[in-house]
């Protein structure tokens, strides 16, 4: 009798104090919001230029672009990320290009403010070609 009058006491202390954790420990992290972006795969605009024969640019139309956003060129499959080059786009661009970059692959990673980062693994700039990755950032906001 006296064990199950214990567990009578316990059960509830237990189970609000459980309650207490919870609602305090989960404050900010219910409190978080962030949107999505995505990308679409990579395809080439030919050109014919001599300028392209040993240098290629990363082009796209980006689309609910927010304020700002950035594109870090990192080195591809480099832990931690090697970044090479950021470039950072301004009011709301709808079409963007990182300039001049050498042949090769790179890893891109899309940035924002209130925005989960995109990876965009393995992009290769081919001679004579625009490589075009078309971003949409959403509209939407999660919470976390």
């Amino acid at each position: 009798m006296k064990n199950k009058s214990l567990s009578i006491l316990v059960f509830p202390l237990a189970i609000a104090l459980f309650g207490l954790a919870f609602s305090i420990l989960s404050a900010d992290y219910m409190n978080r919001r962030y949107k999505e972006m995505d990308c679409a795969k990579p395809f080439y605009l030919k050109r014919t230029n001599q300028q392209w024969e040993k240098q290629g640019r990363i082009i796209g139309e980006s689309k609910n672009t927010p304020k700002s956003f950035s594109i870090d060129i990192c080195v591809p499959n480099s832990v931690p990320l090697k970044i090479l080059k950021t470039e950072t786009f301004a009011d709301k661009l709808t079409v963007y290009e990182t300039g001049w970059l050498g042949i090769g692959t790179y890893d891109l990673v899309y940035k924002s403010e209130g925005y989960i980062d995109l990876m965009k693994k393995n992009v290769t700039v081919n001679p004579y070609s625009d490589c075009v990755i078309n971003v949409v950032f959403g509209l939407i906001e999660y919470k976390k």
